[in-house]
């Protein structure tokens, strides 16, 4: 297991293994930050183009490491529930897959605003199925899905500006 964290580690970039860890504590602060401030606002989330945009740039394995520090400790702290810690975890699976392997594509295609529309909707959309499984309550995520969608239009196509130094790392 240490290996593969290690390898993760190397994917990052930099020079060294310090600054490699300093790009990745960076980066899980401003998700751990983001889901903190927007938890409770129905439909914004800041995280998502924070962890998408990190995806694009770095690939699967050092953004799953970086939203399981940052996103599962959050809603933790949040909420204490342990089966919604169980739900962020398989949610944030194909978010991290659509942002690392499609992200690229869809902006290409259709652009920031878009890309945001997908991930919010596959953020909700396995949320809502995972959930229903666990047996949690829903009104939120189903709020959720129809807000969400809509709020992270705009938010990424006036946001994404903001985090695009992250593709220079």
């Amino acid at each position: 297991m240490s290996s593969l964290f290690a390898s993760i580690l190397a994917n990052l970039p930099g020079n060294s293994i310090t600054l490699t860890m300093i790009w990745l504590f960076a980066f899980v602060m401003m998700l751990f930050v983001s889901e903190i401030l927007f938890f409770y606002v129905p439909g914004v989330s800041i995280s998502n183009l924070i962890l998408t945009v990190v995806g694009m740039a770095f690939g699967f394995g050092p953004t799953f490491v970086i939203g399981f520090l940052s996103i599962l400790p959050a809603h933790f702290i949040l909420r204490k529930d342990m089966t919604m810690m169980i739900v962020s975890l398989f949610t944030l699976v194909p978010m991290v897959t659509i942002s690392a392997f499609y992200g690229n594509y869809i902006v290409n295609l259709l652009g920031w605003p878009m890309l945001g529309f997908v991930v919010s909707v596959v953020k909700w959309g396995s949320s809502i199925v995972i959930g229903v499984m666990m047996g949690r309550a829903m009104p939120k995520k189903i709020l959720n899905i129809m807000l969400e969608p809509l709020i992270s239009i705009p938010v990424f196509w006036i946001f994404s500006g903001y985090f695009m130094w992250i593709f220079t790392l």
